[in-house]
């Protein structure tokens, strides 16, 4: 539309160039050689045939039809260089005037040389009703007497007419006024004017041309003293109908038609593969155009001093449109600037005048072009011609469809036809803002804006973008550059700011509505591929599903032409979305993320009008969570230096590598951690890598790791707890089952564990391709194996403080938390510091009685320590413990947690401790004591000890009583207070006791002894041999034996 303008103005201009030359119908008179062709004899005597008149007149026959008194009279030819004056007769009088009768004026193209045919583009200038010229003295041209013209008249019609060049009548110039006047530097009519040139009409009323004086020679010189046209001013009724034909930006008559390479998949050279591709036409071809329209309320005015031609008052330009509304254009002054061809010389004609600009003033101005959805306005708009180049200033605004762009400033400039490129140029000032919606259902809004760049440059800008340096020939790109902290948002996307963004587009043929390219002209079938944006920071991103920022952020696009038009599954849709490859693209209501980062950098895959993520790299204090929706820690959590995320374009398929510092930055002692939280898990190693495809993830190195469990690190209820893990050779985990190796720690709030290397196996498998869960409950370690000099230190601690204190060593050791089974493999020791009663310790048979009636039993510390060489086995749950194969075990009072019993130089250890050396030794919690309920001491644990195999039982009753037994098999219950000794079918059991090592001890033997402290009491079955005697108070007879 602006272009057409300015043809449209252009032509109009060409038509006034007429009435330049009828202005200067004096003109002949000012070069000094002045050829006069009349009879010799008189005014009324015909010519000689073949004189000089009937040469001119031949040529006038080519302008005039037969009969024509310019071609049957005795006209006067005046011939001065390109003008010939035809006067039927003229009557100068002594006063100045010069009268007048008829009068052709034809003015021949400068083209045009002597003794060519008479050409068809001369302009012809008729005024059959003759007129006057009044001259400042006598007119007398033979003499060489001419003066200035101070006044004239040419009442009657005047016609201006012209075949033009083209053959045809298409481009035939006429124009028609009368009664024109001319007083001092004005030549006016008060009449109207109309002008018709082929297809296109012009007119108005009131013409007013000032003419410019030629300066004052020296003395004696003669000759007009009109140095040319200053201004020419149409001021009623103004009106133009015009027909330009084809007037788009950057249009010539023939068709532009460009080649451009089809969106394809790039090679491993996108550059080369693009260019390389196969191509199609873009032609432009345009429909002949309907005519434009003008008119103003005030004048218009043709300033030739100033090259500028002008339409004022309410400017009205539109073009009809046979298929829907009109385009048109509104503005309060509408103006064409010239420059001129003879390089600002006097007197230059419209002839010589090239078209400079066209500017369009108002407040505002308004273009509509409803047929193309197009609204513009803006304060100024000016259309350089020769640079193609449009400009809208103040308050501009464009609308096209759903989109509208508005800015101070808005530049484009139409590129040049030799150029490859078909998309212009375009400039934005700031602050601005674009807002657009998408066509059809469900289009989100997106909204742009952008402020004024610091240095006055323009804040957005698409030009041509330069060739990177060594890269081979491609198809035509664009360079979209904002530099005015641009800020970008969408209804249901949330926003994105930064400080500068560099979007470097192709430009390709358009693909239609599934294609991948962004058609910027449906009629040309242009349109722009994305390459690549490089957004500077700090950059933010707020939306409904991520939140996040970077210093700078980097995305590449790859055309898959081989994929279908609506592109592959949704990144993160249906199963085997993780987190990470899900972060947007979620309905509402869903899980939201957080990704913080330096650097990131971005390659995507275009798809149809899908554009899919393929991979994420992310430098520099990389930060990735899924934010909770309740407080507490993140339910998912990334930290690192890099974090690299691949595979994504697959659904469940993606890679995923956090480094804990940059790649050979740090050696590996030195290097920071990276760091993954998920679901109460915290895992730390130098670098971590998931494979999402293949269920299983690893960390090289060393490395930590904190689970909240409801378990301690032997399996036992504890309530929510954390427990720290630590390796120095790296972790695997499959999905089902985790392993970590060299020099395994793991440390809970009362308890440590160490060993080579620690393998644990979850109560189902985790699926990497359903964001580590399938949705089944609750996901637990089901168990737990250690390998290699393992070593527990574990302190069971209640609301009144430490309850025991127990320590293990052996060789491996595996614990099942769901059943609770424990096995373990020797050689090795347990030791444990507990409280319990004394009176209820491994004592001895015949041990101090019961406190008197009515004393509260005292708990106190015990010590215990079991060597074993085979292993153990039990069940964490039930509370077994089983110890095999050449056990060893020692039990006494201790008055700290850290003493042991101590055997003196003769194997005896102190008053109440007991040795026990056996094959089996089996320790039970008493299960009546389970439902003890509420009345029970927390730290009086009632046990009950069986040992198996050659057992041999010894400790010091008081300090001179020892006792010594053997059996088969003996047990000891901590709740009855009740020692049961039993023989097999190879030996008896045997109790001695002995108060003087110089005498020899009394002892018993028999099938099965069964001892009571309190009361003492003794049941023997199946009695072998000798006596035992109880102290004085244990000899009253004991109620039936406890069941």
């Amino acid at each position: 539309m602006l272009a057409r303008i300015a043809r449209t103005l252009i032509a109009f201009v060409v038509l006034v160039a007429a009435y330049y030359a009828y202005a200067r119908l004096a003109a002949p008179w000012i070069e000094p050689k002045v050829d006069v062709y009349v009879s010799q004899n008189s005014f009324d005597e015909a010519p000689k045939e073949g004189g000089a008149l009937g040469r001119y007149q031949t040529m006038l026959a080519r302008y005039f039809k037969s009969g024509h008194w310019a071609l049957v009279g005795k006209p006067k030819v005046i011939r001065v260089d390109r003008v010939m004056l035809v006067l039927d007769d003229y009557e100068p009088r002594d006063d100045g005037r010069l009268t007048l009768t008829k009068f052709i004026a034809v003015f021949f193209p400068d083209s045009y040389a002597d003794g060519q045919p008479p050409p068809g583009d001369a302009v012809v200038l008729e005024a059959p009703g003759g007129g006057w010229l009044q001259f400042d003295e006598p007119f007398n041209p033979a003499r060489g007497r001419i003066g200035n013209i101070t006044s004239a008249a040419f009442p009657g019609p005047i016609t201006i007419r012209s075949e033009m060049k083209s053959p045809g009548d298409e481009d035939d110039l006429l124009i028609q006024t009368r009664d024109l006047r001319m007083n001092g530097p004005e030549v006016y009519t008060d009449d109207r004017v109309d002008v018709r040139q082929g297809r296109s009409t012009a007119g108005g009323r009131r013409m007013v041309i000032r003419l410019a004086q030629k300066p004052t020679g020296g003395a004696g010189q003669n000759g007009l003293k009109i140095g040319g046209i200053e201004s020419m001013e149409i001021f009623d009724e103004v009106k133009l109908a015009l027909s330009v034909g084809a007037i788009y930006p950057g249009e010539k008559d023939d068709d532009r038609s460009l080649t451009l390479p089809v969106a394809r998949r790039p090679a491993a050279d996108p550059a080369a593969a693009a260019w390389g591709a196969a191509v199609a036409q873009a032609p432009a071809a345009r429909p002949p155009a309907p005519p434009v329209e003008i008119s103003c309320q005030g004048s218009f005015k043709f300033d030739l001093v100033g090259r500028v031609a002008s339409f004022r008052d309410d400017v009205h330009v539109w073009q009809l449109n046979l298929t829907g509304q009109s385009d048109q254009l509104i503005c309060q002054e509408l103006r064409l600037h010239f420059e001129s061809d003879a390089s600002g010389k006097p007197g230059a004609t419209p002839t010589n005048l090239r078209p400079q600009a066209l500017e369009a003033i108002g407040q505002p101005v308004k273009l509509d072009s409803p047929a193309r959805g197009v609204r513009v306005r803006c304060d100024n708009l000016r259309l350089d011609i020769e640079q193609q180049l449009a400009t809208l200033s103040g308050r501009a605004s464009i609308s096209h469809s759903t989109a509208e762009v508005e800015a101070p400033v808005i530049r484009y400039r139409h590129p040049p036809k030799e150029q490859p490129s078909a998309v212009g140029d375009v400039w934005l000032a700031g602050p601005g803002s674009l807002r657009a919606t998408p066509d059809g259902p469900g289009g989100r809004t997106i909204e742009a804006q952008w402020q004024a760049a610091e240095d006055g440059r323009f804040a957005v800008a698409l030009t041509a973008a330069p060739t990177p340096e060594g890269a081979a020939a491609g198809p035509p790109a664009k360079l979209l550059s904002i530099v005015g902290a641009p800020r970008f948002s969408g209804s249901g996307i949330g926003e994105v700011l930064c400080q500068r963004i560099d979007l470097r587009l192709l430009e390709t043929p358009a693909d239609g509505p599934e294609g991948p390219a962004l058609e910027i002209d449906a009629k040309s079938g242009l349109a722009l591929l994305p390459e690549r944006l490089d957004a500077a920071g700090p950059l933010r991103i707020d939306s409904p599903r991520l939140v996040g920022s970077a210093g700078s952020l980097v995305a590449k696009f790859l055309v898959d032409q081989n994929a279908a038009a609506g592109g592959g599954p949704a990144l993160g849709s249906g199963r085997g979305a993780s987190p990470l490859t899900a972060a947007s693209n979620q309905p509402p209501g869903s899980d939201r993320f957080s990704l913080t980062a330096k650097q990131m950098q971005l390659d995507l895959s275009v798809a149809g009008k899908r554009i899919d993520a393929r991979g994420l790299r992310c430098r520099g204090d990389v930060v990735f969570e899924q934010l909770a929706t309740a407080p507490g820690p993140p339910p998912l959590a990334v930290r690192g230096e890099v974090l690299n995320v691949g595979g994504l374009e697959k659904t469940g398929a993606a890679t995923i590598d956090v480094f804990g510092s940059a790649a050979g930055n740090a050696p590996p002692q030195q290097a920071a951690r990276a760091m993954i939280l998920a679901r109460g898990l915290e895992l730390q190693s130098a670098e971590v890598h998931l494979d999402q495809a293949a269920g299983r993830m690893w960390a090289d190195g060393e490395g930590d790791a904190k689970v909240l469990s409801d378990r301690d690190l032997l399996g036992g209820a504890s309530g929510p707890t954390e427990l720290n893990l630590r390796w120095e050779e790296g972790l695997r985990f499959d999905g089902s089952t985790i392993s970590v190796r060299g020099n395994v720690l793991g440390e809970g709030p009362h308890d440590w564990l160490r060993c080579r290397e620690l393998t644990a196996r979850l109560s189902r498998p985790v699926d990497f391709r359903d964001g580590g869960g399938n949705g089944a409950g609750k996901i637990e370690i089901a168990q737990v194996d250690c390998v290699g000099g393992v070593a527990i230190d574990h302190r069971t601690v209640d609301p009144e403080g430490q309850r025991s204190h127990e320590r293990a060593k052996l060789v491996s050791l595996s614990i099942n938390q769901q059943t609770g089974a424990i096995q373990g493999a020797g050689p090795g020791w347990v030791r444990s510091v507990h409280y319990s009663n004394p009176e209820a310790g491994l004592g001895a048979p015949g041990a101090a009685a019961a406190p008197a009636a009515g004393a509260a039993p005292k708990s106190k510390l015990h010590f215990l320590r079991v060597d074993f060489q085979q292993g153990i086995s039990g069940n964490i749950n039930d509370r077994v413990l089983r110890f095999h194969r050449r056990v060893q075990a020692i039990y006494g009072p201790v008055d700290a947690w850290e003493q042991q019993v101590e055997l003196d130089a003769q194997g005896r250890g102190p008053v109440g401790a007991a040795q026990l050396a056996c094959e089996e030794l089996q320790v039970y919690e008493d299960p009546a004591m389970r439902f003890a309920g509420a009345g029970r001491d927390a730290k009086d644990t009632k046990m009950e000890l069986r040992a198996l195999g050659g057992v041999r039982l010894a400790g010091m009753q008081d300090a001179q009583t020892r006792f010594e037994a053997d059996a088969e098999e003996a047990v000891y219950n901590q709740a009855k207070d009740m020692f049961v000794l039993a023989g097999d079918a190879r030996r008896t059991a045997s109790l001695s006791r002995t108060s003087n090592p110089n005498l020899p001890p009394a002892t018993v033997t028999a099938q099965k002894i069964s001892y009571w402290r309190d009361p003492v009491a003794v049941k023997v079955e199946g009695l072998g041999a000798g006596r035992f005697d109880a102290q004085p108070a244990a000899t009253a007879a004991r109620p039936a034996t406890p069941r």
